[in-house]
């Protein structure tokens, strides 16, 4: 090779490993061991990728891009490959000159000279900072959570920012919410975040492209992907030193785009997940509805009894003009207080008749927390966040859902009041709003359907849920509270009132800290195809003759002695077949029956299903400890329920309701 082609030769060559994109790096051939071969050549893309000059690096050792996170394992291998002359491709961790690391992949081979001696060994280099990164965020993360708390504090350590910001939407329509924000020096969320985020990626020009934020103290970057399963996620890097930031447009897109599809994955799983212990919740709320449903019946009778007697005996002190004792409304009180917790346990198990008819949630979002305000006083401070637009209706039974959020804000009041110390923020938040579900959303808030749907959320500023907790929240008796202080009852009904309404019901973190309980529901029929029934005057009932049909003699006898009071003659009866043999002995004078549901020898349904071959069109009062709404629904008209235990004024009411209109 003559001059000319050996100069033609070094200048191409030159050239050429100038303008690659890997790393080339030329070191001596020895030491092997500390402080280990001499660097002796690099091109411009190691200047680029580690932020060294090459008059910088030149006479040191490779050993300068070593720090915390380089593997020692891999080292060895290097070590021990470069003892044997033998090439080697590892994976590292280096430092950048700024400290910020990076992970390359490399192979080392060994160069001889003509007379075959080892005289350097030359490495080519590649940076896959973004599949090393992507791979050990989602590597570590079992859940979803983790998934995006790993994200946001391993991105901010790779990129060198001062804060990391991982926001997830259910859908373009939906605002962004900072699921995870991690900053250097555990700074909280930034004033507006959200809303600067939204902005930024608004103007981004496609899925996975990087978009510049500007901000009063530095600058930022958003990159926003989609997830199949429904919703978008959007990682957000900020810094002070303003400038372009290479790294941050490199990595973003390909760390988010990876991230994403472990998300859409643990999303899945975890759907599933939460499927399954849907599943497991439903068989042991059928096994406590069993339960329940047995023990209101008899419970409910001795209430019966005690309040129906209890009534007597205000009346006799009524009518003697004398004082009413205190321990009277104080046992009246308890068996209210006794009939609410049956409530709640047929509530939850499902079993409860539910009222049916439009609920105005903004009214009553608005009235549950006037009343929460009144109750809970001047310390904890109740606010409200209602859409102005659109129409939030639901069908179902407004008294539940009142309950409902009743039993949250209880719930939300002690976790705030548990804090040792206080709260300076002791805040609680009733919020409703539209929601369209999309196909994807409508699949994780079974069995909502996609379409509009209402949602109430309830937040507060506590000290929020450990994961744990969060899992176990709905399960009827679990409590974090002391033994005696708390019974477990009032997460587990929330669930059950929200089952009964055809809704669903999650729990979130709040930030910076606290607890949201976001319910949706269906959307219900218009208000203005609700028109209220007339109302239906009371009248003092005439002679008119009832069977009445209860198998527990203390529940008859008291009941017997209320309808007398009201003017009825009053034909008794212990079972469904006893009752039959009675009415085949009446004749017209019989004006209606009232009879409980479940009895031995013959049920009252049963009854009521022969006595109506003949009778058609018989007025009939169900009174029932359990209140098996759909156990009467095949009678129609004519028909009515009404639960124990009850007041004379309601028992009268429902009968006059049924008897005196027909």
């Amino acid at each position: 090779m003559t001059d000319t082609q050996i100069d033609i030769h070094g200048t191409v060559l030159r050239a050429a490993l100038a303008g690659l994109n890997d790393v080339v790096l030329i070191t001596e051939a020895e030491p092997f061991d500390r402080p280990g071969p001499r660097i002796v050549y690099v091109n411009a893309a190691f200047e680029r990728m580690t932020g060294y000059r090459s008059d910088e690096v030149i006479g040191l050792t490779p050993r300068i891009l070593q720090g915390p996170r380089t593997n020692a394992a891999e080292l060895a291998r290097i070590h021990r490959a470069l003892e044997s002359w033998s090439a080697v491709r590892v994976c590292l961790t280096n430092y950048r000159k700024d400290g910020i690391p990076f992970d390359v992949e490399f192979e080392i081979v060994p160069v001889a000279n003509e007379a075959g001696w080892y005289t350097h060994w030359v490495s080519v280099q590649r940076d896959v900072t973004a599949r090393t990164l992507a791979e050990l965020i989602t590597r570590t993360a079992a859940t979803f959570d983790e998934l995006l708390a790993g994200a946001a504090s391993e991105i901010a350590m790779f990129t060198g920012a001062a804060s990391c910001s991982v926001c997830v939407r259910s859908s373009s329509l939906e605002p962004w919410i900072v699921r995870y924000h991690h900053s250097a020096g555990a700074a909280p969320v930034p004033e507006g975040w959200p809303r600067q985020i939204e902005t930024a990626i608004a103007q981004t020009p496609a899925p996975a492209a990087v978009m510049p934020i500007s901000l009063v103290d530095g600058v930022g970057c958003a990159c926003a992907v989609p997830l199949n399963v429904g919703g978008e996620l959007a990682i957000v890097v900020c810094r002070t030193e303003r400038g372009a930031w290479p790294l941050a447009d490199t990595l973003l897109p390909a760390v988010a785009s990876r991230v994403a599809a472990a998300s859409d994955r643990l999303r899945v799983q975890r759907d599933r997940t939460r499927l399954e212990s849907e599943l497991m919740q439903a068989h042991k709320l059928q096994a406590v509805g069993r339960l329940a449903s047995g023990i209101a019946h008899d419970f409910n009778n001795l209430l019966t009894v005690i309040t129906g007697n209890l009534e007597f005996m205000r009346e006799r002190w009524r009518d003697a003009r004398a004082v009413e004792p205190v321990e009277l409304a104080e046992v009246l009180g308890a068996a209210e207080r006794a009939r609410g917790l049956v409530e709640h346990l047929l509530a939850f198990s499902h079993r409860r008749p539910m009222a049916a008819a439009p609920v105005d949630v903004r009214a009553l979002v608005a009235s549950t927390a006037a009343l929460l305000q009144r109750t809970l006083g001047a310390e904890i401070t109740i606010e409200t966040s209602v859409a102005a637009e659109g129409e939030l209706l639901i069908d179902g039974d407004a008294a539940l859902l009142e309950q409902a959020l009743l039993n949250l804000a209880f719930n939300a009041r002690d976790a705030i009041e548990s804090v040792a110390g206080g709260l300076a923020d002791r805040r609680i938040t009733l919020a409703a709003r539209l929601v369209v579900l999309s196909d994807q959303e409508a699949a994780r808030w079974a069995p909502l359907v996609a379409g509009a749907c209402v949602e109430i959320t309830v937040i507060d500023s506590g000290p929020g849920m450990t994961t744990d907790v969060k899992a176990r929240a709905f399960e009827p008796f679990f409590t974090t509270k002391d033994v005696g202080e708390g019974t477990g009852l009032g997460l587990a009904s929330v669930f059950g009132a929200v089952t009964n309404l055809r809704g669903a019901v999650r729990l979130e973190d709040a930030l910076p800290h606290g607890s949201v309980v976001r319910m949706r529901f269906p959307r219900g029929a218009s208000s203005a195809s609700a028109e209220p029934a007339p109302a239906t005057p009371l009248a003092a009932a005439p002679q008119r003759t009832l069977l009445f049909v209860e198998d527990d003699d203390a529940v008859r006898s008291v009941m017997k002695r209320m309808l007398q009071s009201a003017g009825y003659f009053v034909v008794e009866a212990r079972n469904g077949q006893e009752a039959l043999a009675r009415v085949a002995t009446m004749g017209d004078e019989l004006a209606g029956v009232v009879t409980d549901v479940r009895m031995p020898v013959m049920c009252g349904t049963d009854m009521v299903r022969e006595l109506r071959k003949s009778r058609p069109t018989m007025p009939v009062l169900f009174v029932s400890g359990n209140a098996e709404s759909s156990a009467i629904a095949e009678f129609g008209n004519r028909t009515a329920l009404l639960s124990k235990p009850f007041t004379h004024a309601r028992l009268l009411a429902a009968l006059d309701d049924v008897v005196l209109s027909t």
